[in-house]
């Protein structure tokens, strides 16, 4: 991600967080909801819309897997792990045989992209 889609995309969620936190503060709740934390830095996005996608925890040094959704969950154990694997994938593009790795526009894209346009200029990396 571009930083300044980095930046505008942790502002975002750590005003998300803060609403959360002020509406439970309003409503007396005690159930914990992991919005965001502030120890998350989002360094790739599933889309070019930063909806969704991969952030580091700062404290812990794992990946996590965000969305709009609130779907939060650990997608690598260390920032090494997410990399090893990202270099294995590059060599045999079999390996994220359901990724669908490729190329558009000369940038590389996990995925096969939702919107027609973008499809259209995706091309497959080969092995």
């Amino acid at each position: 991600m571009p930083f300044d889609v980095v930046r505008r995309t942790y502002e975002l969620k750590m005003q998300l967080r803060r609403s959360d936190e002020e509406a439970q503060r309003r409503t007396g709740g005690t159930e914990e909801i992991t919005v965001w934390r502030p120890s998350w830095i989002p360094f790739a996005s599933i889309g070019a819309d930063a909806v969704s996608g991969l952030c580091l925890d700062a404290e812990t040094g794992r990946i996590w897997y965000w969305c709009e959704y609130a779907e939060r969950s650990i997608q690598f154990e260390s920032l090494t792990d997410y990399v090893e694997e990202m270099a294995d994938v590059l060599e045999v593009p079999l390996l994220a045989a359901e990724a669908r790795v490729g190329l558009m526009n000369g940038f590389l894209v996990w995925g096969v992209p939702h919107d027609a346009a973008e499809r259209a200029a995706w091309v497959p990396l080969a092995g």
